[in-house]
């Protein structure tokens, strides 16, 4: 609910992130999950078009993909009439990063002299610092905690005896945030929570030997998860356990060349 446009680069990136979290929470409608995102838009123009659009879940994210943020370069003319008001009106003032007459410091576009130290003074102890970045855990690999908070270890410690973890470490580059940590029948295995077009929840058939299940036959064709159709035959039901809720997934059996990212792939699902 404190979500709102500002913190993404595009409206439409805004829509998709918050229809993730939204579907987990068990009792909310289509037009609350509408209501929601709308609310967290902060332009009053493109709120009041998506609020008279009548939108749904399905058609809010290629709605608003057609609005463009605004990209400002803020103050950009008020420093410009700044510098030129100090060449004008004070030649004689010395800019401190530069060294140059006619400005000061804080309307200087050149980039600060280089230190050069004294031969009396000592060099800055660069020991000291500290990486001021997010931690990292060492268990299942995902930014924002540490081993020792870690979820998936916590939950998975006392019922995981053949110490299997299916978390793998990501490339921070690719930008993935949508792949979490979850704990399936005492076992870490990575989850990758997917809003897109499909309608069932997948599984590489290369990780049903931790899992303790029985198997039901089905069969349908998909599209898009591989250059080619794939036929599935056979799924299983299993609960995933997240840190604050429980899912139990119908997960569709499919080839483990078709999930290169992710072991465990949902998109719609029921909580209990």
């Amino acid at each position: 609910m404190c979500t709102t446009s500002d913190g993404y680069r595009t409206y439409a990136e805004y829509a998709r992130r918050s229809l993730l979290r939204l579907r987990i929470v068990k009792g909310l409608s289509d037009e609350l999950m509408v209501q929601i995102i709308i609310r967290g838009i902060m332009d009053p123009q493109i709120k009041a078009a998506a609020s008279n659009a009548n939108l749904m879940p399905d058609s809010i994210v290629s709605f608003l993909s057609t609005y463009v943020k605004p990209q400002h370069n803020v103050n950009t003319n008020r420093n410009q009439q700044h510098l030129k008001r100090g060449l004008s009106n004070n030649s004689t003032t010395k800019c401190f990063r530069c060294g140059l007459l006619g400005h000061k410091g804080y309307n200087c576009d050149k980039k600060p002299r280089k230190f050069t130290p004294s031969a009396n003074k000592a060099p800055p102890n660069t020991t000291s610092r500290t990486n001021t970045g997010p931690p990292s855990c060492t268990f299942c690999k995902k930014l924002g905690h540490t081993e020792d908070n870690c979820f998936a270890k916590n939950r998975s410690e006392s019922r995981n005896q053949r110490n299997v973890n299916l978390c793998r470490e990501r490339q921070v580059a690719s930008g993935n945030n949508d792949i979490t940590s979850a704990v399936v029948q005492g076992i870490p295995i990575d989850v990758l929570i997917d809003s897109g077009a499909l309608n069932i929840s997948l599984i590489s058939e290369d990780v049903l030997k931790y899992f303790s299940c029985s198997e039901k036959p089905v069969h349908c064709t998909l599209k898009g998860i591989s250059d080619k159709l794939i036929t599935a035959t056979r799924s299983v039901t299993l609960n995933i356990e997240f840190k604050d809720i429980t899912i139990e997934a119908d997960l569709v059996v499919v080839p483990a060349l078709c999930m290169s990212t992710p072991i465990v792939r949902l998109s719609h699902f029921k909580t209990q």
